[in-house]
């Protein structure tokens, strides 16, 4: 019966060291002594243990939760009427719902009530269906407690949808056990695009030799011829001279100046 509280909840109540050890939910809270054991931990100068009968007879009991009430009400903790007489009546869904309300309330953290973590350890085959999570996670009495029908149909509905991604999950983690076929979205393989289409690279006859917005074949047929003898007496120039860069003169004519320094790879025979 102890695998009904979350695992959050069973810490909490072993970490209080309380007077006897819990075994049976909807038996052991019935009387109301071990509930006002875990309010003494958080409220020890108004809760007296001696004010209270470990008993099992309803006299005992209907004592016990009658101090109880009252000092809920004091400190305004929100618990239905419905659960405290569920809960002195062992009931077992009551009580359960009572501990977990309490934890919330004395530890301001939210447990998890459901058994995520319980179907987590079982095998694949063992799992619960839809119908079966929402049996096990929503029971009769807490709609009983809370009627909102807006309330429970979304309580509904975010079972239903864990669930679904719990099952999807699983599918892509075993694909051969349940025979599950890749999309042709997946199976496709995943490049980089790589540059935009529209990007045209510069070629080096837009960029090499533009001076003053004339090309280098353009210089050479408007140059004059020269004169032979001339050429002949003049040396050679060497492989391993490196051409001066030519100063350019600005217009207003957007010219692109580009100096090229580098060492000539054939011997000019013409200079």
């Amino acid at each position: 019966m102890m695998a009904c509280l979350s695992r959050d909840v069973l810490k909490w109540l072993q970490s209080l060291d309380l007077s006897s050890q819990i075994k049976n939910p909807k038996w052991d809270f019935a009387n109301g002594y071990l509930v006002a054991e875990i309010l003494f931990w958080y409220f020890p100068r108004e809760i007296f243990m001696h004010s209270y009968i470990n008993g099992n007879s309803l006299e005992s009991k209907v004592k016990n939760w009658t101090l109880l009430k009252e000092f809920f009400k004091r400190h305004q903790f929100c618990l239905p009427e419905k659960l405290i007489e569920g809960t002195l009546h062992c009931k077992e869904d009551p009580a359960i719902l009572l501990i977990n309300l309490l934890f919330e309330i004395l530890t301001r953290k939210s447990g998890n009530l459901d058994d995520s973590d319980y179907q987590r350890s079982l095998a694949l085959h063992a799992r619960s269906t839809a119908a079966k999570a929402l049996k096990n996670n929503l029971s009769a009495s807490e709609l009983t407690a809370q009627p909102d029908l807006n309330a429970n149909r979304l309580k509904a509905e975010l079972l239903l949808d864990r669930h679904a991604e719990t099952r999807t999950q699983e599918r892509r983690d075993q694909p051969t056990r349940f025979l599950r076929q890749m999309s042709p979205g997946e199976r496709c393989l995943r490049r980089h695009p790589g540059p935009a289409v529209n990007s045209k690279p510069a070629m080096p006859s837009d960029s090499v030799g533009i001076e003053n917005g004339r090309s280098t074949s353009d210089r050479r047929r408007a140059s004059p011829p020269r004169d032979e003898n001339l050429s002949a007496s003049q040396p050679k120039q060497s492989r391993d001279q490196v051409a001066e860069p030519k100063t350019v003169q600005r217009t207003d004519e957007p010219v692109l100046e580009i100096s090229v320094r580098q060492k000539s790879k054939y011997t000019n025979y013409f200079d």
